[in-house]
């Protein structure tokens, strides 16, 4: 009975602080929306502690603790753990880069920085992010284009060395019809890498705090916003590698590769021909 008890608490204490650290991390957007700190970035770019403290009018010492809280991994972790990949993207030669389902450009403007020598170009189908996006690159001052298209049926003049779905592919009503079109708009020996949510292979219950939270996207967003379109396939926030898989395939990929590269909340994917 005690061990029973011990065991009972400790998996209570672990789930509360669990609970603890999540509500914590919306404290501190809430923070970052109270104090003006993201309208702060948003309208000066990107900043040092002492910017962002000067422009929003708080401590340089507690700006450098809020902004500790956010990394971007895209450039400088997830792609560089794909060595022949980086290496190809840094040779120096005219790359071409698609970056579908961009939203508002931060990560168009990431890879544009990253690889200089690339041409980059933004895809959405929402013309407002796109508008946005283009915004974003002019201050930035970096050679990205953008575009608002459907990448399910888009005619691409040009062919990829590499096109990016980061954390899209889910909320797609076809993505089937998307990688099957992206498929050619890629250069013979280029590639599409896939980023999307780190759930279990497969449905088990009870689900652990990640499957938790992501079917709570799903049927509070994802899967309605991607039903909305019909026909749709209807996949959902809780995409798990046999899906992905089995899209690919049917898009006409042959080889579908998951990539070591850590994360806790995505799995990378790999598609070529």
């Amino acid at each position: 009975m005690c061990v029973t008890k011990i065991n009972t608490e400790g998996a209570l204490a672990e789930r509360l602080f669990k609970s603890a650290v999540q509500t914590l991390e919306l404290y501190g957007l809430y923070i970052g929306k109270r104090l003006g700190l993201y309208r702060a970035l948003y309208e000066a770019g990107p900043s040092t502690c002492l910017e962002l403290s000067l422009k929003a009018g708080i401590a340089a010492r507690y700006a450098r603790e809020w902004l500790e809280q956010f990394l971007h991994d895209l450039t400088h972790v997830w792609l560089r753990s794909v060595p022949d990949l980086h290496q190809h993207l840094q040779s120096g030669d005219a790359e071409r880069i698609a970056d579908i389902g961009c939203g508002v450009g931060w990560s168009t403007i990431a890879l544009a920085k990253a690889y200089p020598h690339a041409a980059v170009t933004g895809i959405d189908t929402d013309a407002g992010s796109i508008s946005e996006a283009i915004a974003h690159a002019a201050k930035e001052q970096v050679q990205a284009a953008f575009y608002h298209e459907d990448a399910s049926y888009a005619a691409f003049r040009d062919k990829f060395d590499l096109i990016l779905i980061l954390e899209t592919l889910h909320d797609m009503s076809r993505p089937t019809a998307v990688l099957e079109n992206l498929r050619l708009a890629l250069k013979p020996e280029g590639c599409i890498i896939i980023a999307d949510e780190r759930v279990a292979n497969a449905f088990y219950t009870p689900g652990d705090d990640l499957e938790r939270m992501m079917y709570g996207w799903s049927i509070t967003h994802c899967l309605p916003v991607a039903m909305s379109e019909q026909p749709s396939e209807a996949i959902g926030t809780v995409i798990r590698p046999e899906k992905v898989t089995e899209c690919a395939l049917r898009a006409g990929f042959s080889h579908v590769e998951i990539l070591p590269i850590t994360n806790d909340l995505f799995r990378f994917y790999r598609l070529r021909m």
